[in-house]
């Protein structure tokens, strides 16, 4: 009789319980972090439309500065627009780490870290 898959492969059961945990994170968080990603999308075609860029590229604009990569193709020109895209950049920054978060949990669950240990180790 060959041994169960989660013994064959430990790396892989870890990998897919963290995902699990991750995933159930996910779904709490998910109203904040969908209305972020609307906003985000929602600026994108606010800038697009004050610099008479066409949709698309005030999309890729958005998404690129909410992601901090900013490559610079695609510069905002007037006040209003900078201050929308540091808005943006504030945005991204947000979501970055509401997902930080969710990975951290998720890996001390996956752990077992017992929650005395974790309440301690924040002293």
């Amino acid at each position: 009789m060959s041994k169960p898959l989660r013994h064959r492969f430990p790396m892989l059961s870890s990998t897919v319980e963290f995902l699990g945990h991750l995933g159930a994170g996910l779904k709490v968080v998910w109203p904040v972090f969908s209305g972020i990603l609307a906003l985000v999308l929602i600026l994108g075609l606010v800038i697009a439309k004050l610099e008479k860029w066409p949709w698309g590229d005030g999309l890729y604009f958005s998404m690129i500065t909410a992601l901090t990569i900013g490559y610079g193709d695609l510069v905002p020109k007037t006040g209003v627009t900078r201050f929308l895209a540091v808005l943006l950049g504030v945005l991204g920054f947000l979501s970055t780490s509401i997902l930080a978060a969710l990975s951290v949990y998720a890996m001390r669950v996956t752990l077992k870290i017992p929650r005395r240990l974790r309440d301690e180790e924040d002293l």
